[in-house]
């Protein structure tokens, strides 16, 4: 097996390896805080904490009417054939099982012999299993060209979820409470392009503190010691035009430090790390 070893090669290797950590911590300057404010709604967060949104406007009016429409489309007998062979990656019609109404989705995962699909609602984000016979092929009419999957990929700026399941539940339900059923403003501080990432600052506008930029959602959810400041931040989280903001959370998390709430109450999770 060593016979057309070539030592430079592993030396070349190693060097692109390197290259390539090195590109993804590059250094990400942003110059000016951005004011790219919208209007959003949390339509789902999982068990891993991931947040899909929507955004409040066109999308959302356009999916109103599309909505109508494909529940008369399948309130109507003619479109009533389930699907035959469902493949992961297929679009369909799915009947989600809380409320018994029809909705777009796509295939996850499939398990052929129990004939049971997971399937994702592309509007809304959240995920279950259905059996087959509770698909239908989605029509030509209502597919992603006439209208983009409206639920879209969220992470909370400058902070960061516990890890311990315990905690992370607690804080799902801590930010159910705080955004559950209410319009809210997103400040869209980046978006990763290439991760399909967009990372907000969430604000209520009727809520304590409405009007002070301080006043988010993302502070007080560290306030309550359901979130940290990250200690390794990202590329981007490290533009000076940030640190007013870092320094905020950071003082929000001292104080739920101090007062033992959420992930702090046995203490200092780090340590001797700091």
């Amino acid at each position: 097996m060593w016979h057309s070893w070539d030592p430079s090669q592993d030396a070349e290797e190693e060097a692109d390896t390197g290259s390539a950590q090195q590109a993804a911590e590059a250094p990400v300057t942003i110059e000016k805080k951005p004011q790219d404010y919208r209007d959003i709604v949390i339509t789902n967060i999982d068990a891993a904490g991931k947040i899909k949104i929507q955004e409040i406007g066109k999308g959302t009016a356009a999916l109103t009417s599309l909505m109508n429409e494909f529940r008369k489309f399948n309130l109507d007998s003619k479109n009533s054939a389930a699907i035959k062979d469902p493949k992961a990656g297929d679009f369909v019609a799915a009947k989600f099982s809380a409320d018994g109404e029809w909705y777009r989705a796509r295939i996850r995962s499939n398990d052929r012999a129990a004939k049971v699909a997971e399937v994702v609602y592309i509007d809304y984000g959240n995920s279950e299993k259905q059996a087959w016979a509770k698909l239908r092929p989605l029509d030509p009419q209502f597919n992603t060209q006439r209208l983009k999957a409206q639920a879209v990929d969220a992470q909370l700026s400058f902070i960061q979820l516990p890890q311990t399941d315990m905690y992370l539940n607690d804080a799902i339900n801590f930010i159910y409470e705080l955004t559950e059923g209410k319009q809210l403003v997103g400040s869209f501080d980046y978006i990763d392009t290439k991760e399909n990432m967009n990372y907000i600052t969430i604000y209520d506008p009727k809520g304590k503190g409405a009007g002070d930029a301080n006043a988010s959602l993302n502070r007080e959810i560290v306030l309550n010691g359901h979130a940290m400041v990250p200690r390794k931040l990202k590329p981007w989280e490290k533009s000076k035009v940030f640190e007013p903001v870092l320094k905020n959370l950071k003082e929000a998390e001292t104080e739920a430090k101090g007062a033992r709430k959420g992930v702090w109450e046995y203490g200092d999770i780090y340590g001797d790390d700091e």
